[in-house]
């Protein structure tokens, strides 16, 4: 895969979690931080309620992933 970043952006492991519980989705998004990389994993236009036979998400969870970062 291949991630389109500008300097200084980091990437982080972004787990989406449907409704009901059942084990979610990884991403990588490149962010500038953690917050922007839930904000923007949530807002993908190919999950959610947008997705036909996707389950909306109920839980975004991010961990930066270590080593990985433009300088």
């Amino acid at each position: 895969m291949s991630v389109m970043a500008t300097a200084g952006t980091r990437l982080y492991s972004v787990l989406l979690t449907s409704h009901d519980g059942r084990p979610g989705t990884w991403l990588t998004v490149a962010a500038d931080d953690l917050v922007d990389a839930m904000r923007r994993a949530r807002e993908d236009a190919w999950w959610g309620e947008a997705a036909p036979g996707r389950e909306p998400v109920r839980q975004v969870s991010a961990v930066e992933c270590l080593g990985l970062a433009w300088h």
